[in-house]
């Protein structure tokens, strides 16, 4: 199995870091990552609930969906979108996120690690794929964008993020 691995520290309580991704998605997810004319993401909670883009037009293009939610410690997505950037129903993916609150400052600093698993799933296009959500472009991108996102959550809405360096994605390859 093929995993892509990289994590984060946000300045935010566990709880408010597990809603802040999942319930402001909205508010911090990149627009590179979306496609055009599609303004809007959204991840409904609970196990079953979609994870999807909506355009400008209303129209809804899925994601994937729900399939672990324990708030506020772990979600798990299911990431069905294509190596050509469309909803692949064939495509099984796994996209969890842990929210750990470490010991030091569990009150204010919480860990959030990502794992991306099946990448091999993406068959011909597996290796590349590996590359891009390995890169600044894919997960690590993804990750600086809710970053900065919850840096403002934390201080307020008219204050700038101070900068941040992710922590290097990594790939294992168990199969």
């Amino acid at each position: 199995m093929t995993t892509i691995r990289a994590s984060i520290q946000v300045a935010l309580p566990q709880a408010q870091a597990f809603r802040e991704f999942t319930q402001g998605i909205d508010r911090w997810w990149p627009p590179a990552g979306r496609k055009p004319g599609a303004p809007q993401v959204f991840i409904e909670p609970g196990v079953g609930g979609r994870w999807f883009e909506r355009g400008a037009n209303g129209v809804d293009s899925l994601w994937g969906q729900v399939l672990a939610w324990a708030p506020p410690h772990r979600v798990v997505l299911g990431w069905q979108i294509a190596a050509g950037g469309d909803f692949d129903p064939d495509l099984k993916t796994e996209l969890e996120l842990r929210f750990e609150p470490l010991q030091a400052e569990a009150s204010r600093v919480t860990l959030v690690a990502l794992e991306h698993r099946h990448v091999e799933r993406y068959g011909g296009a597996a290796a590349e794929q590996e590359v891009s959500l390995s890169s600044a472009v894919g997960w690590v991108g993804i990750l600086e964008s809710y970053a900065r996102h919850c840096e403002r959550a934390r201080l307020g809405p008219h204050s700038e993020p101070s900068a941040w360096t992710p922590t290097p994605s990594s790939v294992d390859d168990d199969a």
